[in-house]
């Protein structure tokens, strides 16, 4: 797993994320948070082919990551609250590697905006891929052919 021993603190990482997508057009930035600990974070970006801004959620999941990093452990209370933080850094960092990747695929014409933020992307109040998954990912299924 990438990132897996960061030892960036989460705020310094968030600040870093916030910095590139500003440097890229962002005109708002929201920090959700809950027991003092980041938890999310949305931006809001004018959409480079129609000029509207899109709200677009940044899907850093640090609990998927504590149950990859401690699959097969017994775990101390100790142990179990270092890996609760491990999971918070690696999970942002992730997350930044990812957006810093992203915006320099724009960056290099080698994709659009929507293209690369499609899945989150909000529609009303959930994004593009809560959508589809709350649907069954039925739409996916329109144009594919049969046995393929």
């Amino acid at each position: 797993m990438k990132n897996y021993t960061s030892s960036v603190p989460v705020e310094v990482t968030v600040l870093r994320i916030e910095k590139v997508l500003v440097k890229y057009g962002a005109s708002r930035v929201v920090k959700e948070y809950r027991d003092g600990e980041v938890v999310g974070l949305t931006f809001s970006i004018q959409n480079p082919a129609t000029g509207k801004e899109l709200r677009v959620g940044l899907p850093a999941n640090p609990h998927a990551v504590f149950k990859v990093l401690t699959r097969d452990r017994i775990l101390t209370s100790t142990a179990l609250k270092r890996f609760e933080g491990q999971a918070r850094r690696t999970a942002w960092k992730i997350m930044q590697d990812l957006v810093e990747v992203q915006l320099s695929m724009i960056e290099m014409v080698q994709a659009e905006f929507v293209q690369i933020f499609l899945p989150y992307i909000f529609v009303n109040d959930r994004t593009f891929y809560e959508s589809l998954k709350e649907g069954g990912f039925k739409m996916l299924g329109q144009g594919t052919r049969e046995g393929s």
